[in-house]
């Protein structure tokens, strides 16, 4: 078996002219992006890609209305329930330019009560319904 011998020639520096220094020009506008589609193009990529979009689209569909019939079967109703107070009517005589008064203690009630529904809420889960 021979073997070549494996002999790299000596590189050196090439020798540069001596020339001027490139001095910088006035700053130019920046140039639109080279890359534009235009009609065609965008036609072309939809038509390359046309099989993956249909099969998207039929996954999609039937995906969802595989979601809608488990969600049918499991949690088919909602009820939403909300709270209607009615509290006395303060009448004021506007005539006599009588202003309405605010009662603390009412108020101090009024607070408490709320905070009792809102902890009722919690406390029974929003996916309960209230008895």
């Amino acid at each position: 078996m021979t073997t070549l011998p494996t002999t790299t020639p000596m590189r050196l520096p090439r020798p540069v002219p001596q020339t001027p220094l490139a001095l910088g020009g006035p700053p130019a506008a920046p140039q639109a992006s080279g890359i534009q589609m235009s009609g065609a193009d965008v036609w072309r990529v939809i038509r390359s890609n046309l099989w993956l979009i249909l099969a998207m689209l039929i996954i999609s569909a039937i995906g969802g209305f595989g979601l809608f019939k488990f969600l049918d079967a499991k949690y088919k109703n909602y009820t939403a329930y909300g709270y209607c107070q009615v509290s006395n009517p303060t009448f004021v005589d506007l005539l006599k330019n009588q202003q309405p008064v605010t009662d603390v203690q009412s108020l101090a009630l009024e607070q408490k009560t709320q905070a009792a529904l809102l902890k009722q809420h919690a406390d029974r889960g929003a996916s309960e319904p209230f008895s």
